[in-house]
């Protein structure tokens, strides 16, 4: 799994969850419209620099069993202070829902898919 197509996932969750929470929530609205990876046609997010912070957190990290599930977390949790509080929007997907969305993801022709 490239740094991109983690990247996507944890933009279907979120926006899953935004959807679920009426897009009540400005603070996970505005953060899941920053990630959106299917705005421009090139590797990237809406806004350039989350997927650039992105790459640099996966700079020395290893994709395990979890699919990046903990990875996801972790980044949320400790990348920007101001959107910290949104990892719990992410983990009201379980990790098996989470691994269930990523092989489904991966299995269909996508943005950012290694030939």
């Amino acid at each position: 799994m490239t740094n991109f197509e983690l990247f996507t996932l944890m933009y279907i969750i979120l926006d899953k969850e935004n959807e679920k929470q009426g897009k009540s929530n400005e603070l996970l609205a505005d953060y899941v419209s920053d990630l959106n990876p299917f705005i421009w046609k090139t590797e990237d997010s809406a806004d350039p620099a989350y997927f650039s912070e992105f790459n640099d957190f996966m700079m020395d990290k290893k994709i395990h069993d979890d699919f990046g599930y903990s990875l996801i977390a972790q980044f949320i949790k400790t990348n920007d202070e101001y959107y910290s509080s949104l990892e719990k929007y992410f983990l009201m997907t379980s990790k098996d829902d989470f691994i269930k969305t990523a092989k489904k993801y991966l299995s269909e022709p996508h943005k950012g898919e290694k030939n």
